[in-house]
């Protein structure tokens, strides 16, 4: 049996579990998607922008690994969205 992910050891991972909280009640999913935020980011990190602040690019991150995870392809999550990047 594959030990439960225990996303409640750290600051970064709490604010990250009630984040995914309000993305889906599936307790299994939110750990998932807490790993894999924080996987991308320290993937990406070396391009994150000094000027960004940290929680938009957090929470920007969440919701690429959430439509990447369910199979939405982001050009279709993001039509009619007003949505600004930090690189802009």
């Amino acid at each position: 049996m594959p030990q439960q992910l225990n996303h409640i050891d750290s600051v970064l991972r709490r604010v990250l579990a009630r984040w995914a909280a309000r993305f889906t009640p599936d307790e299994h999913i939110q750990g998932r998607l807490v790993e894999n935020t924080i996987l991308e980011i320290l993937r990406r990190f070396p391009e994150a922008d000094d000027d960004c602040t940290i929680d938009v690019q957090l929470l920007a991150t969440m919701r690429q690994v959430l439509l990447r995870e369910f199979g939405v392809h982001p050009a279709a999550a993001n039509e009619g969205s007003s949505e600004e990047s930090c690189s802009d």
